[in-house]
C-alpha cells in the first residue's frame, strides 16, 4: 500500500511538471519573440531556445511610449473598479447573509441569474445608455461598467463567507452596545480579510484584461487600455510581432508583481468560506 501510495505521489508530480509546462510554455515563447530581430521570428525550423538576441522590439516600444500610457489607463481602470467593487460588495453580502426580508431569495437568483449573461449581449444596450448619460470615451465609464459586470460574482462569495460566521458574534456585539454598522465594520470586515483580499485579485485580473467595453466605449487612442492598444498592432498593412510581443511582455508585468505580492491570500480566500468558525 505504501508503494502503490509512492507511485500515486510520482504520477502526481509527473503530472504537476506537464501542467506547468504547458501553461508557462506561451509566456516563455513570447518572451522568447520579443528578444528576437523581425527577420528571425519566423525561421524554420523555429530557435526554441534563445540565440541571436535582438531587444529591438523593447527599444522602439519604450521609445512610443504608448504602452505606458495603456498600462496607466488599465492600472487606473482596475484600482477604481476594484475599489468601488470591494466597497458594494461587502455591503451587499452583508445585507443578504444578515437580513431575512422577503425578497432575499428573489436577490440571490437575481444574482445567480446575471452570471449568465454573456457580456456580449448587453454590450450595445450599455453603450446607448453611457451615450445618453455622456460616459462614452471616458474612464469613469469603464469603472461603472466594469465594477458592474464584476459585483455580482464578488457579492455572491462574500455572501457565502458571511454566512459562515456565526450570528452569535453579532448578538455579542449587540449586547455590548454596537450598532449593525459597527459589527460590521469591527467584526465582519476584519474576520473577511482573506476572502476580501480574494475578491480584489480576482476583480483586479478581471478588469485589468477586459478587452470588450475598453473597446467599444473608448474611442480615443490616448485613453484606451492596454488590451485594446496592444491589438491595435495587428492592421491590415501587417503585424510588427517583434514590437507588440515586447509591448505584450511590459504590459504582463504588472498583474505578475500583483500576483506574486498576493498570492499568499488567494489559497486562505478560496478555502475560508468552506470552514466553520
Amino acid at each position: 500500500m505504501k508503494i502503490k501510495k509512492r507511485y500515486i505521489g510520482y504520477i502526481l508530480i509527473f503530472l504537476s511538471i506537464i501542467v506547468c509546462i504547458i501553461t508557462g510554455f506561451p509566456v516563455y515563447w513570447m518572451l522568447n519573440i520579443s528578444s528576437k530581430s523581425e527577420v528571425n521570428l519566423f525561421n524554420y525550423p523555429p530557435q526554441i531556445l534563445p540565440c541571436n538576441l535582438d531587444f529591438s522590439g523593447y527599444v522602439q516600444a519604450f521609445k512610443a511610449g504608448t504602452i505606458f500610457i495603456w498600462i496607466k489607463n488599465s492600472l487606473i481602470v482596475a484600482l477604481f473598479s476594484v475599489i468601488l467593487n470591494v466597497i458594494s460588495a461587502t455591503l451587499a453580502a452583508f445585507a443578504l447573509s444578515r437580513y431575512n426580508f422577503k425578497a432575499n431569495a428573489a436577490f440571490i437568483f437575481l444574482i445567480m441569474f446575471t452570471q449568465m449573461i454573456a457580456p456580449a449581449l448587453i454590450i450595445a444596450p450599455i453603450f446607448i445608455l453611457f451615450l445618453k448619460v455622456k460616459l462614452t470615451n471616458s474612464l469613469i465609464g469603464l469603472v461603472i461598467a466594469n465594477t458592474g459586470m464584476t459585483l455580482a460574482f464578488s457579492t455572491w462569495i462574500l455572501k457565502g463567507f458571511f454566512d459562515n460566521i456565526p450570528k452569535e458574534i453579532d448578538e455579542a456585539a449587540f449586547i455590548d452596545g454596537c450598532s449593525r454598522f459597527q459589527v460590521f465594520r469591527k467584526i465582519i470586515l476584519p474576520l473577511s480579510t482573506p476572502v476580501i483580499i480574494t475578491v480584489v485579485i480576482i476583480t483586479f485580473f478581471d478588469v485589468y484584461n477586459e478587452y470588450m467595453f475598453a473597446l467599444t466605449l473608448v474611442t480615443s487612442q490616448n485613453k484606451w487600455l492596454g488590451t485594446v492598444g496592444l491589438a491595435a498592432n495587428t492592421t491590415r498593412m501587417g503585424t510588427s510581432w517583434d514590437v507588440m510581443l515586447a509591448q505584450t511582455a511590459l504590459f504582463c508585468i504588472v498583474p505578475i508583481l500583483f500576483y506574486f505580492i498576493f498570492q499568499r491570500y488567494i489559497v486562505k480566500g478560496l478555502t475560508a468560506g468552506a470552514l466553520k468558525f
